[in-house]
């Protein structure tokens, strides 16, 4: 990550650490302040995939945002897709939360409207964890939930409605609160979850 310090920002809207579309090696996410702010969230402005075998690391009190998917929904959509590792590092009153870029409650403004939007349930896609994956534990996941592409929606195919998805290896989804979803909180596929 780079390292920010001795900066000042003035009259700047959207204050983010953008994560452009695309697939990414390992990495490591914790919470960034910039000029005095709080944690400054990561911005995914459309679908992230973590290769299989590399690691997702993310911090306590780290903030995840998800841009507002529009309509019709791309191929990949808005969401997070793990096919290596995901290592959550949160705790009890420092959890990592998923939610909109709407969601002005965790990270302040960070799509620089000012508030006059507010999130719903569907803003983004969801978290898909394919890999092997350490203990989901102590996250906040709100707002998710909907993921339709474009060709599947045009050809009357059923859309995803999870913002948690485990389709393979061990995982333990521990201490977290799932909130305002626009279907189901989690599915479990398959693979020994609990």
């Amino acid at each position: 990550l780079p390292t920010f310090s001795g900066n000042t920002f003035t009259g700047v809207t959207q204050t983010v650490v953008a994560v452009s579309p695309g697939t990414y090696g390992s990495q490591a996410w914790a919470p960034i302040a910039l000029g005095g702010m709080g944690p400054v969230p990561y911005l995914l402005q459309g679908g992230v995939t973590v290769n299989a075998g590399a690691t997702l690391t993310i911090a306590g009190g780290t903030i995840v945002k998800f841009q507002q998917q529009a309509f019709p929904y791309s191929e990949t959509g808005v969401r997070l897709i793990v096919n290596g590792s995901l290592v959550m590092q949160g705790s009890t009153g420092n959890e990592v939360v998923f939610t909109s870029s709407r969601d002005d409650t965790y990270g302040g403004d960070s799509n620089g409207d000012g508030g006059l939007t507010v999130p719903s349930a569907g803003d983004w896609g969801g978290i898909r964890l394919n890999g092997p994956t350490a203990p989901f534990h102590h996250a906040v996941v709100r707002y998710g939930g909907l993921y339709a592409p474009y060709g599947l929606f045009q050809s009357g195919g059923a859309v995803e409605t999870w913002m948690l998805r485990i389709t393979n290896g061990t995982c333990n989804v521990t201490d977290c609160t799932f909130q305002y979803c626009y279907g189901s909180g989690t599915a479990l596929d398959y693979g020994a979850a609990s």
